[in-house]
């Protein structure tokens, strides 16, 4: 049987240009170099369409984009209620950054996951009981 893999995104991303940038994203996030492995297989498989005709696939070329620039991480420490959170928040998302993974410090069992392999958000805590934000960008991420 002919599996097709598609690569074409329209109205919709496809799902390997998804799959694609969450790899990545989740590799930032985790620091799992296998994750990143895996996104860059994918998109070495569709190579040929990435040089060909890049305009047809433009979330791939996000997800490509990100693997070589995706190096910056934010982290927001407090909780989601509180007012200083919040104007924190929303100033980070009135802002386009593509090559950007946001975090949440809450202290909660989430962050305890996350810095069992990220210490920069282990380490993170609301300052004096206010919401506090960081941001850090890593050295050069290997090409695909």
């Amino acid at each position: 049987m002919l599996q097709v893999k598609e690569d074409y995104d329209s109205a919709e991303p496809s799902p390997n240009s998804v799959a694609a940038m969450n790899l990545f994203r989740l590799a930032r996030m985790l620091a799992r170099e296998d994750l990143r492995e895996r996104g860059a297989k994918v998109l070495r498989l569709f190579g040929k369409s990435l040089e060909e005709s890049p305009f047809t696939v433009p979330a791939m070329v996000a997800a490509l984009d990100f693997s070589h620039y995706g190096e910056v991480e934010i982290v927001l420490a407090g909780s989601k209620d509180d007012a200083g959170f919040q104007t924190l928040a929303t100033a980070v998302r009135s802002r386009y950054l593509p090559h950007a993974v946001l975090l949440h410090a809450d202290g909660g069992a989430g962050q305890a996951f996350l810095a069992t392999r990220n210490e920069a958000l282990g380490a993170m805590n609301p300052v004096n009981g206010q919401a506090a934000a960081t941001s850090a960008a890593t050295g050069s991420a290997s090409l695909p």
